[in-house]
């Protein structure tokens, strides 16, 4: 139930503005920023200690300020494994949730494996197990764009797996960027590099 809130929170991002304000004056201000003063200099410090307060008050609520939202900032911020993982889960089930439930997961994964380019984060047999059931049963309007998400990852494991033959021991694993893109490019041994350094 956690998974499908998040799922649903990361779908329907919207940008939030909220009005600044320039300037925060109340009934008792006559004009030139100080309020209440009247002009009586023996009213003593007490007054002055308010004024100064008031107006650290004042610069505090006029600080707020509207920032443009970025789509491509917060895409980045899904290539994580934890969200793989939460997509994966919510996946397991996806029989008995509801449709858009099912398409914002898969929308999720998407656009990690394809606008992304980290298909190699999806490569976990949790996951490859659901796209088979899907491929078992009929094809319909629930979950025709899970399995057009199945054809497409399973077609690029089928790509790398001649390549690279350690791919098959990392579908047991939930993977960052760096081991995603290790996946398709070839893995650094560091070891290695720190022997050819000296």
């Amino acid at each position: 139930m956690i998974a499908l809130v998040f799922l649903d929170s990361i779908n329907n991002a919207v940008s939030v503005t909220m009005p600044s304000t320039n300037s925060f004056k109340t009934p008792e201000d006559d004009g030139d920023g100080n309020a209440g003063d009247d002009g009586d200099d023996n009213a003593g410090n007490d007054g002055d200690d308010n004024d100064e307060i008031d107006n650290e008050e004042e610069e505090e609520i006029s600080s707020v300020v509207e920032k443009n939202f970025k789509f491509e900032d917060f895409a980045k911020r899904l290539i994580n494994p934890k969200v793989v993982r939460s997509c994966t889960l919510v996946l397991q089930d996806w029989e008995h949730i509801s449709t858009k439930s099912l398409k914002s997961a898969v929308t999720i994964l998407y656009r990690i494996a394809y606008e992304l380019k980290c298909v190699g984060m999806l490569f976990q047999a949790v996951l490859f197990r659901v796209f088979q059931e899907v491929f078992r049963v009929d094809r319909d309007g629930h979950n025709d764009e899970l399995r057009r998400l199945g054809v497409f990852v399973v077609r690029k494991f089928v790509e790398l797996a001649p390549t690279n033959p350690k791919i098959f021991a990392e579908l047991l694993f939930y993977k960052n960027i760096k081991d995603a893109n290790e996946l398709e490019t070839g893995y650094c041994d560091s070891y290695d590099s720190l022997i050819y350094e000296k």
